[in-house]
């Protein structure tokens, strides 16, 4: 089982940068208001009463922010968690499935083509022929989903291919094709 962050992982510190930032300005907030809560009583233009007043009410304001902001982090990552987990199920769902299909249409295949062999007529040949050229097409179509699901998203590789053969291979699927 793979966990959801991984300290090499960028999302992880970011997370963790987001917390603090967020947690230290509205600390901050807090000892601001306070100060400046201080400053007011010690000029002597409000009464003391006003003055415990805003105290307690810049605490309470600034508490709330301050466990909300906490909440919603820890929201933010079990649900990132939740996602990553169907995600990998489905991931999984898409390998497995592609796979499972991969045997039957190239039994699929071979029969058509050794019934193609066996027979005489052109047009049950020629049905035989669009048959064998159908499963071809959905075993590439297999082939490309198995690629795509065993991608793992951050890493691709780009190489130089030699298009020539990818024709020729074409080709052989393919032989009605012109390129």
């Amino acid at each position: 089982a793979k966990s959801l962050f991984k300290f090499s992982d960028y999302r992880f510190w970011l997370l963790l940068v987001w917390l603090a930032f967020t947690v230290s300005l509205s600390i901050w907030w807090i000892i601001f208001g306070e100060r400046q809560l201080g400053l007011i009583s010690a000029s002597g233009l409000s009464s003391s009463e006003e003055i415990i007043r805003g105290q307690r009410m810049l605490f309470w304001e600034g508490l709330t922010l301050v466990v909300s902001l906490i909440v919603g982090a820890t929201a933010f990552f079990f649900l990132a968690k939740k996602e990553k987990k169907e995600s990998q199920a489905a991931h999984n769902f898409l390998l497995t499935f592609t796979h499972e299909l991969k045997t039957p249409i190239a039994s699929l295949r071979l029969q058509a083509e050794e019934l193609s062999s066996r027979l005489s007529q052109n047009s049950e040949k020629e049905l035989l022929k669009r048959l064998v050229a159908d499963t071809s097409r959905l075993t590439l179509q297999l082939d490309n989903c198995l690629f795509l699901a065993s991608l793992d998203s951050e890493k691709v590789f780009l190489e130089n291919v030699n298009l020539s053969e990818i024709l020729e291979q074409i080709s052989y699927d393919w032989p009605d094709l012109q390129i």
